[in-house]
C-alpha cells in the first residue's frame, strides 16, 4: 500500500506492506511541492524511487491524506429524540434548500451519541485526484483528512484518553492545525497562526471558547513552559510540512511534556534513530494506515 499526504508545500510518502500481521515499512520521505496541487511529476518522482521499483511486494493501491482546509466541515449536534439521518436531512435543507448541491459529496461521521461531523468535498476535486492516480497506473482507494488520521493513531497506539483530554498538534512553518478532545468528546479543531511571535486562531470548528483559552495560554507558555499547560492531559505533536518549525516548540524544556506522534516508534521490527523521530513524524498524517 502507498500512502501520500499533502500539506501546503509538502508531499509526504510511505510504502508499506503487511506480513504475518506485522506492518513493514519499505520506504518513506517528505518532498517539497512547488505547485499548489499534486501533479503527475510528483507521482512519478515517488513511484520511480529505487525501493519502490525493486519492491518484493509491489502495490498499485494508494491512499491520499489532505488538509482539513480542503473540505467544508461543520459540527452538527442532534437532539436525542430525533433520528440522526432525519435531522441531517433537515439540517441540509435549512442550509442548501430542497436540493443538495450537485457539486458536493457529503460524508457524516458520528462523534458521539448526539454529534456528527459533517464533511463536504467538491466532486471535481475527487474526480481530479482519482484520474490523476489512474493516469499513473495507480488505484486511489480513499481520500482522508490528515489530522483525523493522526488522531486515530494517537488513540489506537499512543493511549490518548478522550476523558482526560488531549490535543493533536500538527506543526507547519508558521501555521499549525490543532485538534482537541476533552471530557470524552470532540471539542474543537482550529488553525493556529504563529507569525512574528504572535498567535491567532482561524477556521475554528467546535468550541470557540476553548480555542481562545488554548491560544491565550500558549501565548505565555510557548516555547519553554508547556509543563504548566493544564487545559488537557497530553500534547501529541508531529511535523506537518517539510519546512516545519517544530524544533522551536519541541525544545529541551518542553520535551518531557510533549509526545512526538510517530507511528514508527511503535513498530517492533524497525529500529529508528533518535535524531530521526521528529523528522519522520510527518507519517502521523497517514496514521490510519498503521494497525499497530
Amino acid at each position: 500500500m502507498i500512502g501520500i499526504s499533502i500539506s501546503d508545500n509538502s508531499i509526504g510518502f510511505m510504502k508499506c506492506f503487511k506480513k504475518t500481521n506485522l506492518t513493514h515499512i519499505e520506504d518513506f520521505v517528505m518532498l517539497q511541492k512547488k505547485n499548489p496541487d499534486i501533479t503527475p511529476a510528483n507521482l512519478n518522482n515517488i513511484i520511480n524511487r529505487k525501493k519502490i521499483r525493486k519492491s518484493l511486494y509491489p502495490s498499485k493501491k494508494c491512499k491520499i491524506f489532505i488538509d482539513s482546509s480542503e473540505v467544508i466541515m461543520d459540527l452538527v449536534n442532534c437532539p436525542k429524540e430525533v433520528d440522526k439521518n432525519l435531522f441531517m436531512n433537515w439540517y441540509n435543507n435549512s442550509i442548501y434548500g430542497d436540493t443538495f448541491p450537485a457539486n458536493l459529496s457529503q460524508y457524516n461521521i458520528e462523534i458521539n451519541n448526539q454529534s456528527l461531523l459533517s464533511m463536504n468535498i467538491e466532486k471535481q476535486k475527487q474526480y481530479e485526484l482519482y484520474n490523476l492516480f489512474k493516469g499513473n497506473n495507480l488505484s486511489l482507494t480513499s481520500i482522508s483528512i490528515s489530522i483525523f488520521s493522526a488522531d486515530h493513531l494517537a488513540r489506537s497506539s499512543f493511549d490518548a484518553d478522550t476523558s482526560k483530554g488531549y490535543l493533536v498538534w500538527s506543526v507547519g512553518k508558521n501555521k499549525d492545525e490543532i485538534l482537541v478532545w476533552k471530557d470524552g468528546s470532540f471539542q474543537c479543531l482550529f488553525e493556529m497562526n504563529r507569525k512574528n511571535k504572535k498567535l491567532s486562531a482561524s477556521r475554528v470548528l467546535g468550541s470557540r471558547k476553548l480555542c481562545d483559552e488554548i491560544i491565550s495560554d500558549f501565548r505565555n507558555k510557548i516555547p519553554n513552559d508547556l509543563k504548566t499547560f493544564k487545559i488537557v492531559d497530553k500534547i501529541f505533536m508531529y511535523r506537518r510540512t517539510i519546512d516545519s518549525s517544530i524544533d522551536k516548540l519541541y525544545t529541551k524544556k518542553n520535551k518531557e511534556h510533549i509526545t512526538i506522534l510517530n507511528p514508527l516508534i511503535k513498530i517492533d521490527n524497525l529500529k529508528l534513530k533518535k535524531n530521526k523521530v521528529v523528522d519522520s513524524s510527518f507519517l502521523a498524517n497517514m496514521g490510519c494506515m498503521f494497525d499497530l
